[in-house]
């Protein structure tokens, strides 16, 4: 065994032989300095890991990283909304597996087998939702129980597949008035295009402008995404009409356009989907629209020109 390989056997014990005596916490705050920065991570991804395992080691409290359990783990994933568990227990794994590699050897033991699901949601708005929520929104705003600019940013959401946090921290200087697109830079999948209609650019261009982002917040940064979900919530609340996430906008723009037969590519280059997989998800279609599909075929099968006729009785 050469001087290298010994060198390296040696350090992995000393790792191990302080882990035996370290919090969970400076565990945690280690593998966050090592691999939780902006260097390795998008900003929002950093914030999101840094959240999750704050409240981790704060929900596991002041015990020794060899301490901890898959009890504290199926716990604490117990705790958290279900629709936030796939992402905190990503945050969980990367960083428990991380330190079994580097000085806590058979610590991830302590992770399930099975990755938490994810709540799956299918709703999403046909054509007669969509105008319906147009109208709603055109009734908040008269009734003032949303302020004109938020209207404004609902009407956004409807006409521009545009995620939440893409519309709630718009920049003027991504919207291009002239080439009617949105530049839009280091967005989920990194930087996109988005055309615009005419509609969404005229709702765009009669903002009022004196900050850097269109929908400005109360602390002069931009308004934050939940604003723009509980206004939604409360326009349809208000409306008369079943609840639906704000996220249920793009995704139903993605449907009504594959159910209007725009080109696959198309919608996954507007929506900024990596692969047409992707885009694949949101092609749903009615149980009436299925059974028309049914119909048109049965039709053109029986209509052929070559038919088989069937014996009457037994072979």
């Amino acid at each position: 065994m050469d001087r290298r390989t010994l060198g390296k056997i040696a350090r992995l014990l000393q790792e191990a032989a302080q882990a035996e005596q370290a919090s969970l916490v400076e565990e945690v705050v280690r593998y966050r300095r090592a691999r939780v920065t902006e260097h390795h991570l998008r900003p929002r991804t950093v914030y999101e890991y840094s959240a999750a395992l704050d409240d981790f080691t704060s929900a596991v409290g002041d015990i020794g990283a060899h301490e901890l359990t898959a009890e504290h783990v199926s716990a604490w994933l117990d705790s958290v909304p279900r629709g936030s568990r796939t992402r905190v227990f990503s945050a969980l794994s990367a960083c428990i597996r991380w330190l079994d590699r580097h000085g806590c050897p058979g610590i991830a033991q302590v992770l399930p087998s099975r990755r938490p699901k994810a709540r799956q949601y299918t709703r999403y708005l046909d054509d007669v939702d969509l105008a319906e929520s147009w109208r709603a929104i055109e009734l908040a705003e008269r009734s003032g129980w949303v302020r004109g600019w938020m209207a404004d940013a609902l009407r956004v959401a409807l006409l521009v597949p545009l995620r939440r946090g893409e519309l709630a921290s718009l920049r003027w200087s991504e919207i291009d008035f002239v080439g009617r697109r949105l530049l839009l830079i280091e967005a989920k999948t990194g930087d996109r295009i988005v055309p615009l209609g005419p509609i969404a650019l005229s709702i765009l261009a009669r903002q009022q402008r004196g900050a850097d982002y269109v929908w400005t917040g109360r602390a002069g940064g931009h308004v934050h995404g939940t604003s723009l979900h509980h206004a939604w919530a409360k326009v349809r609340k208000r409306a008369g009409l079943a609840p639906i996430r704000f996220h249920a906008l793009r995704h139903s723009w993605a449907s009504k356009a594959t159910r209007d037969g725009e080109a696959l590519d198309h919608t996954r280059r507007v929506m900024g989907h990596s692969t047409e997989w992707m885009t694949l998800k949101y092609a749903h279609m009615h149980a009436d629209e299925v059974r028309g599909v049914v119909e048109r075929i049965e039709r053109a099968i029986v209509s052929s020109p070559v038919q088989c006729e069937l014996p009457l009785g037994g072979a």
